[in-house]
């Protein structure tokens, strides 16, 4: 099991590579890999957990960090539907062909039913009593 710095450095390593033989000049290679690997960007610091997370798993599974599928997508260990959606833009910054994934159907059919499966959101917030603070501002 690798440790988190290690991972890091794997992270950095693979999101820095992405570019590479892709026909992009080496000048426009280096500012997109650049912009994914700045660790002052929140994005990419709200991304490390996600990346991390399936770096390790695909290092344990023998699964490439930039050519994996959409079924490689699909171990979830359970957690919420926001940390799926999170962890899965997080993992297609890794991967060469990301708009392959994004719209893939049965990736899509996994999170519409983790969607009408989860508890409903409340979108009302509970009342707040203030009458304490208008009866001290009436006394100021």
């Amino acid at each position: 099991m690798a440790t988190t710095g290690e991972l890091d450095v794997i992270r950095l390593e693979t999101l820095s590579n992405k570019y590479n033989n892709t026909g992009l000049t080496s000048a426009a290679a280096s500012l997109l890999s650049t912009h994914r690997t700045d660790t002052t960007r929140s994005t990419n610091r709200s991304y490390r957990f996600g990346q991390n997370l399936f770096i390790q798993w695909a290092l344990q599974h023998q699964v490439s960090l930039t050519d994996f599928t959409a079924t490689d997508l699909h171990h979830h260990r359970n957690y919420q539907l926001t940390t799926l959606k999170t962890i899965r833009s997080s993992v297609l910054h890794l991967h060469r062909q990301p708009a392959s994934l994004r719209s893939d159907p049965l990736t899509l059919e996994l999170i519409q039913s983790i969607a009408a499966s989860a508890p409903p959101i409340p979108i009302h917030r509970p009342q707040v009593d203030i009458s304490d603070v208008s009866i001290i501002h009436n006394s100021i």
